[in-house]
């Protein structure tokens, strides 16, 4: 009887250790493979991030050309007010 629950009991500690063994590997699998979503993921955001930059930039020299060329109109337009008024006293001198 004695010789029949040590074996039961060796059969029984062989499953539990092999339990063990593959609810290790399973845990180590799966930590790997959190490892590696982290991994992508976090090398998405570096690219979305250079993207955003990217386009950051690109904006910004669209936005510095376009004030660029609005101040050369503004002066141009000072320029031509200018030119007007000095027409206008010259035509009001000469009517007095």
């Amino acid at each position: 009887m004695k010789a029949v629950s040590l074996v039961i009991l060796l059969i029984l500690a062989v499953i539990c250790s092999l339990i063990f063994y593959r609810n290790f590997r399973i845990q180590r699998s799966l930590v790997d493979l959190a490892n590696t979503q982290e991994i992508r993921l976090k090398e998405a955001l570096v690219n979305e991030q250079k993207l955003i930059d990217q386009g950051l930039q690109e904006k910004y020299k669209a936005d510095i050309d376009s004030f660029e060329a609005l101040a050369k109109k503004m002066a141009a337009e000072k320029l031509r007010a200018k030119e007007l008024e000095d027409k206008i006293k010259a035509q009001d001198k000469g009517k007095k």
